[in-house]
């Protein structure tokens, strides 16, 4: 009798703890498809009010000479350990043509502005600039000024470029000096959300 009773003891003692595995199996599943999720949804919420500040740009400030919207994700090669982490990327670039350092200046005032505005969800990591910074880069100067935010756990930033072509890949159909704006954010990422070859 006691020796069955051993028997039922290991036979309970080993199911209790194949029940206590599954539950921690289940419970690891269920965090990783909630923070999937989680992390898919920021950048899906980032995407929206992306676009709604390219939208009120456009409406606000006037059609561009050229945009586009890029999202793409891609993924850091690790010489020891192969292929890395997944890092995705949203972003609208915007380029107008403008006939002075002053009409650069008010048009990145006036984004500024609706960047301020329409965004709620993106919170400033650094203080806000609006002004023109002048910085020499090797031969040439740079004229520009960048703004920080985070939304929840991605980088986004607001990036001006005056009258520096190369630092763009849109091009103006219009006479004038190139006014560049890209408006992004960046981020690690559960999956590929993105097409890595756009």
């Amino acid at each position: 009798m006691a020796r069955l009773n051993k028997k039922t003891f290991k036979h309970k003692k080993l199911v209790a703890a194949l029940i206590v595995l599954l539950v921690l199996a289940a419970g690891y599943w269920v965090y990783g498809q909630v923070t999937t999720y989680g992390n898919k949804r920021d950048f899906q919420q980032a995407r929206q009010t992306i676009n709604v500040i390219h939208q009120s740009i456009i409406s606000e400030i006037g059609e561009p000479d050229n945009s586009t919207n890029d999202s793409d994700c891609s993924r850091s090669y690790q010489e020891l350990t192969g292929y890395g982490e997944i890092t995705c990327n949203i972003e609208t670039s915007l380029i107008y043509p403008v006939q002075s350092k002053g009409e650069a200046q008010g048009k990145i005032d006036s984004i500024q502005k609706i960047i301020n505005r329409d965004s709620e969800s993106l919170r400033p990591s650094k203080p806000i600039q609006t002004a023109i910074e002048t910085t020499g880069v090797v031969t040439k100067n740079y004229y520009g000024v960048q703004n920080f935010y985070k939304y929840r756990g991605l980088q986004c930033t607001s990036k001006y470029v005056y009258n520096t072509p190369d630092d763009t890949f849109l091009k103006l159909k219009h006479v004038g000096e190139p006014l560049y704006i890209v408006i992004g954010c960046t981020g690690p990422a559960k999956k590929q959300y993105y097409p890595l070859n756009q």
